[in-house]
């Protein structure tokens, strides 16, 4: 059985969420194949297959993973990674500022917690258990291509991690944020938490929604956001 409930989201004929009470990682149609934005927590590898298959009317034993990009070295968004690659031959790709971390090799940096987060720290990080290693089939700076139908741009957001990449889709105005955004119950985005440098996050979440304007903000934690979302964002002082 997985280690926690997945539910999968529609959000267009081309993007689907899938997500666990502790994250969400996203499916992209792209021509034949199907890509992925992270992978969410571990034990996860059949179920997101069978979920997709199942959207897709697609075999599962023949499932087109072409690639799983993962965001940044955390087990909630590479838990179920290495599972995923072993049941359809799908390349890894990362940041490869990262790499060493995501390998095992060197530790992943502590987040500087605010008064407020260190309850809600306290809570989340016993359910999320650490996979073993990986090794990214390839590392990944920002502004290096991807070879997606669809067209996507690596951009680099830094705060939350020191390497973490959100993923820009320029021709639906689509920004998939990983953990450099989040949203509230009242889907009014705001900068991500738990962050390894709390000012660099708070630079990185504005700047994003400033420079880019998507109309599609999806997040790893919170509600997927349509429309102005700029205008609706809430950076705290």
């Amino acid at each position: 059985m997985p280690s926690h409930p997945l539910e999968v989201v529609e959000l267009t004929d081309w993007l689907w969420c899938l997500r666990t009470p502790i994250a969400a990682c996203f499916a992209i149609r792209d021509g034949d194949g199907v890509v992925m934005v992270d992978a969410n927590v571990a034990g996860l590898g059949v179920t997101i297959i069978d979920t997709l298959s199942r959207q897709l009317d697609i075999p599962s034993a023949s499932f087109p993973l072409r690639q799983v990009l993962l965001t940044h070295a955390h087990a909630d968004h590479y838990g179920s990674a290495s599972e995923l690659v072993s049941l359809t031959d799908a390349e890894l790709l990362g940041p490869a500022e990262e790499a060493d971390i995501f390998a095992g090799r060197r530790p992943r940096g502590e987040p500087q917690l605010l008064d407020w987060e260190r309850p809600l720290f306290e809570q989340v990080m016993p359910l999320v258990n650490d996979p073993p290693p990986i090794v990214l089939d390839k590392e990944l700076r920002p502004g290096d291509p991807l070879d997606w139908e669809i067209g996507a741009e690596l951009i680099a957001s830094p705060g939350h991690t020191s390497g973490h990449l959100a993923v820009w889709i320029p021709s639906h105005r689509t920004l998939i944020a990983g953990d450099a955004i989040a949203t509230r119950g009242d889907e009014r985005p705001i900068v991500g938490v738990f962050n390894v440098d709390p000012d660099a996050a708070r630079l990185t979440a504005k700047s994003l929604l400033d420079e880019l304007q998507p109309l599609r903000l999806c997040v790893a934690h919170g509600e997927s956001v349509i429309g102005d979302v700029r205008s609706r964002f809430v950076l705290p002082e």
